[in-house]
């Protein structure tokens, strides 16, 4: 786990970076940000790197609470999150994301984040 733990780190954040490069390189070039099709993928693969990472920081957080502190041992995974909010993904001024006035992806994420800070202090 030592090992694993920092290399699956890269690749997530790899993926987030690579993801963005590839977003703005196309505003860069062409001054206009993608079309609906593949604004909508390149929106829905950003929300799934985001949430990976994040999520496999919560689970890590979670699981190791779970088992060093309460002795119960869970083997589940967690890819509900990303059905949650393939609608809110398009089209926005200068990158592809989630649109503007939807709300879901940002409790997702905030809930995401506030398991992982408050998960450690139990």
């Amino acid at each position: 786990m030592i090992y694993r733990l920092p290399f699956y780190s890269a690749c997530s954040d790899f993926l987030i970076n690579f993801n963005f490069f590839t977003n703005m390189i196309h505003t860069a070039i062409y001054a206009r940000v993608w079309d609906d099709a593949p604004c909508k993928v390149i929106g829905a693969l950003n929300w799934a790197f985001l949430t990976i990472n994040l999520c496999f920081y919560a689970v890590i957080a979670v699981i190791t609470y779970l088992r060093v502190c309460r002795e119960i041992y869970f083997h589940y995974g967690s890819a509900a999150l990303q059905v949650l909010n393939l609608q809110n993904n398009g089209k926005r001024d200068y990158w592809c994301a989630a649109k503007s006035g939807q709300i879901n992806s940002a409790i997702i994420l905030f809930s995401t984040i506030g398991i992982v800070l408050i998960v450690p202090d139990l």
